[in-house]
């Protein structure tokens, strides 16, 4: 078999389960065109199902690099019913704006949390780049 055989393939699987994915999300009825004010035509209902979202599945692990260029990790928990972040006693602030969830007032830090796992935190007007994940199974993991 050759190249573009193989090419062939493969984007037929791909359009079938876009289609699948189109049909399940059709089915489900869910409403996914907004998040946090943000018109997600584009994206559903695929991308929804593709994607992790930030708490989608309770806390968070954070990995980015801190001081002098060591890792650092974070663990980022939603409390008081989702209106807020927690680290052990620690309360941030959460906010959406797009398609981001801005955690603030936690380890001195802004975290900038985009869906399928990257994003960006923000010490003391320092950036970098951070990789986040749902910390263990998570319901419906």
């Amino acid at each position: 078999m050759g190249i573009g055989q193989m090419l062939k393939i493969a984007c037929a699987g791909v359009i079938a389960s876009v289609a699948v994915a189109s049909a399940a999300g059709a089915q489900q009825g869910g409403d996914y065109g907004t998040y946090g004010g943000a018109y997600l035509d584009w994206l559903s209902p695929l991308a929804i199902s593709s994607y992790e979202w930030p708490f989608k599945h309770g806390p968070i692990s954070v990995i980015a690099p801190g001081a002098n260029g060591a890792v650092q990790t974070y663990t980022l928990v939603p409390c008081q019913d989702g209106a807020a972040v927690c680290s052990g006693s620690a309360i941030g602030a959460v906010s959406v704006d797009g398609l981001t969830t801005v955690v603030s007032g936690l380890y001195g830090r802004t975290f900038y949390l985009g869906m399928g796992g990257h994003g960006v935190i923000d010490a003391g007007g320092v950036q970098s780049v951070l990789a986040w994940d749902t910390q263990g199974n998570g319901p419906n993991r």
